[in-house]
């Protein structure tokens, strides 16, 4: 942006820019509104089930779950089918009471669930309490994917390999 030079007119716009690409969000009812659209799963036996609401990150709802296994991996998901491309799954997470008694090196994360029973895994996940003192005890997780063909996947935010309490709010895709 210029101010006048002589000879030229005054403002005139020099360069633009954009801050980032534009995300369009592909998962129903992202903030937890209501309890429509996800549904509680354990990856073990398939079993699902229905989400409890609270509380969420900065104003918008969340889902509590309490898991008292620690050996099967549960957590919310939600079905959507997705074109060829790469994309970015982050939820906000908080966690307590969190017991790694079987030393998995597990805990909350995220994942998509594959139709051929494979898992695509976060890299990072969060094997303690949050700390209530920081940003009320959320912490930002994502995982980055690829998908070669359109496909029906689970997109799972859940705990792993651990018991505790898990809350999860604003998951975006």
């Amino acid at each position: 942006y210029t101010y006048y030079t002589s000879g030229m007119k005054n403002h005139k716009l020099s360069k633009d820019g954009s801050v980032q690409k534009t995300v369009y969000g592909l998962l129903k009812n992202q903030l937890f509104a209501s309890t429509n659209d996800w549904y509680t799963y354990r990856t073990s036996d398939g079993q699902k089930g229905t989400i409890v609401r609270t509380d969420g990150y900065s104003g918008t709802k969340s889902v509590k779950l309490v898991k008292m296994d620690a050996s099967s991996e549960e957590g919310i998901c939600q079905d959507v089918t997705l074109q060829p491309g790469t994309y970015t799954l982050s939820a906000y997470m908080k966690t307590a009471e969190f017991n790694d008694e079987n030393n998995s090196g597990k805990g909350a994360g995220l994942a998509i669930l594959h139709a051929n029973q494979k898992q695509t895994l976060g890299e990072r996940y969060i094997d303690y309490a949050t700390d209530e003192e920081v940003d009320n005890g959320w912490e930002r997780l994502s995982l980055t994917f690829q998908l070669e063909q359109e496909e029906s996947v689970k997109v799972f935010a859940g705990i792993f390999g651990m018991k505790g309490t898990l809350y999860v709010s604003g998951v975006q895709l």
